[in-house]
């Protein structure tokens, strides 16, 4: 079933009017017909079946039927702090992570970072992976977007107060992700550029925040995998990837 995101409240035997990009989605993307049914869900947890009345180029209202009672969060409460990678692979991060239950994603320009953004380039791009992260939220089958915060310098993150148990991805590390002992359900992986974080990024982070480096094995993986593996890792051994 078609599912869509919305920011309005969800109540049985109400209509609902989608905004303008999620009807131009079913509309002229997925070619969705009159009277289909899909499903809805909001920033709250709240998930409906609803049935489309009526379908112009200027609307599209879904008639609420069935509230659905559900949960696809995961136990952990996961952030990503992401170095910002070139292009697509920046976005294959974001959606695969989303879709392995990521709560919050915290992109971070640091000194080998080779995309160099000016404050028009980051707004643009915070849009084009909003988009992602959504897209991504409703195919899955998830019932929360995920968080998606201002693009910060390495510098800025490290002196910003962060929860729960931090673990820096460095192939150098001497324990391996799968081999550690997770602390606490809320968790923040720290994930670098291509070419990796430089030692004084290291030194600055282990300084600022109470972090642990870990590995994922012997090789050496690329930026856009790196996150994407930590979280199957992670969500295999203490969440709820069976």
């Amino acid at each position: 079933m078609i599912r869509i995101h919305t920011t309005s409240n969800l109540s049985v035997g109400t209509n609902i009017l989608l905004d303008k990009n999620a009807s131009h989605h079913l509309r002229n993307v997925l070619k969705t017909p009159l009277h289909s049914q899909i499903q809805l869900f909001n920033d709250v947890g709240q998930v409906c079946e609803g049935m489309i009345i009526e379908l112009s180029r200027s609307i599209v209202a879904v008639k609420l039927i069935q509230a659905i009672d559900i949960n696809t969060e995961s136990p952990l409460d996961v952030t990503l702090v992401q170095s910002v990678s070139r292009g697509d692979r920046m976005d294959y991060t974001l959606q695969k992570c989303v879709e392995l239950g990521v709560n919050k994603i915290i992109p971070i320009i640091s000194s080998r970072t080779v995309v160099r953004l000016d404050e028009r380039k980051k707004t643009s791009r915070l849009r084009h992976w909003a988009g992602i992260v959504k897209h991504a939220t409703e195919q899955s089958g998830r019932v929360k977007l995920a968080t998606l915060e201002k693009i910060e310098s390495l510098e800025n993150w490290a002196n910003i107060s962060t929860a729960g148990e931090i673990m820096i991805l460095d192939p150098l590390a001497g324990t391996s992700l799968a081999k550690h002992t997770l602390k606490s359900a809320s968790v923040t992986i720290v994930a670098g550029p291509e070419g990796g974080f430089a030692k004084e990024e290291l030194e600055l982070i282990k300084r600022k925040k109470l972090s642990t480096p870990v590995s994922l094995g012997p090789r050496t993986l690329r930026s856009e995998t790196a996150a994407v593996c930590a979280m199957s890792i992670l969500q295999a051994l203490w969440g709820d990837l069976a």
